[in-house]
């Protein structure tokens, strides 16, 4: 038993560092597309505000534009938060099947110690 976990360990080793190093990122692009997405709600409810109070002409196509650019960015966003969690659901999967595996392999060295 004791020749076999340290084998064992070894062998999911670089996966475990690597998933930690993965599950670090996704933490980070989550926060991200989190403030992605608050800021730019606010940037287009600005917009809106003000373009509600301007006569038609230039400066209210441009802030029409900006308008639209903040809503597609928080569309973006919302896409990438949902990429994001089907990501961490994946990765709950795999670490559940690693899980199971853990276990059979711990019962079958028992066995044939």
């Amino acid at each position: 038993m004791s020749i076999i976990l340290p084998f064992w360990r070894s062998k999911w080793g670089p996966l475990l560092k690597l998933k930690d190093e993965v599950e670090t990122i996704i933490d980070k692009a989550e926060e991200v597309t989190d403030i992605v997405e608050k800021v730019a709600g606010q940037v287009e409810e600005v917009a809106d505000d003000i373009g509600n109070h301007l006569p038609e002409g230039r400066l209210k196509n441009a802030l029409q534009i900006v308008e639209d650019m903040a809503q597609n960015t928080a569309d973006g966003a919302r896409l990438a938060g949902d990429l994001i969690d089907k990501v961490e659901e994946v990765e709950g999967k795999v670490e559940s099947w690693m899980g199971e595996n853990s276990i059979d392999e711990e019962a079958a060295a028992k066995d044939q110690a």
